[in-house]
């Protein structure tokens, strides 16, 4: 239905006042008359000699509920048939008036602890989700064109020598490449960090995980015993 919202709804109420006076009107007309029903009653008997097909009050006001209901029932199922489309009017109007808020350029650092021997490969999870309202591709940072794989510098705690160490970035369902994945929009991905500890120490490194315009820091802290 097109043209002016307003026009139709104040045509509908005025349509609601002329029924509701009409009924008035008719059921004034039955006030006074007999309605007991009695087979030797006079009055009831010369009411029906008048006017054969004459209904009571009562008559009128039962036919009055039961157009009520139908009423209510139709509108019911209309209302039911249109739920959807009214569903995502409302969240098309509610997309328009509140955006999704864009996610911040910097996400919180977490940390990765990744414990073990010399020469072990030690893994560890951690997840990540695009914040943003499209789709987007996860990038690690650094990544090698050699396999899948980053190199992160690891600083050592105390002393000792800086190193580089190849991490591999895969995810956990499958072991594949987490490099270069698309990620629906507030889609979470659960991925692991796996790599060959250095020699005896502690050290930290960092892997930085973009997803459009934020990036996420994964922290490394590394153990490494004798």
């Amino acid at each position: 239905m097109s043209g002016n919202w307003f026009g139709v709804f104040d045509e509908v109420r005025e349509a609601s006042l002329e029924f509701a006076a009409s009924a008035a009107e008719v059921y004034a007309g039955t006030v006074g008359r007999c309605d007991c029903g009695m087979s030797g009653c006079k009055a009831c008997r010369a009411q029906r000699a008048a006017r054969s097909d004459c209904r009571t009050g009562s008559d009128f006001l039962a036919d009055l509920i039961r157009l009520q209901v139908g009423y209510l029932s139709q509108l019911a199922r209309m209302s039911s048939s249109y739920s959807g489309l009214v569903t995502r009017a409302v969240g098309s109007l509610y997309d328009a008036v509140a955006p999704c808020p864009p996610a911040p350029s910097a996400a919180p650092r977490a940390e990765v602890l990744l414990v073990g021997r010399p020469r072990d490969m030690a893994s560890a999870t951690f997840s990540i989700k695009n914040s943003l309202c499209e789709d987007e591709e996860l990038v690690v940072e650094r990544w090698s064109d050699h396999g899948p794989y980053v190199e992160v510098e690891l600083k050592p705690v105390e002393k000792g020598k800086p190193c580089v160490a190849r991490v591999h970035v895969t995810t956990e369902s499958d072991g594949k490449p987490l490099h270069g994945i698309e990620l629906e929009s507030g889609e979470c991905v659960r991925g692991v960090l796996s790599v060959e500890l250095p020699d005896v120490g502690r050290y930290t490194g960092t892997v930085r995980l973009t997803i459009g315009e934020s990036t996420r820091r994964l922290r490394l802290r590394v153990h490494v015993r004798e």
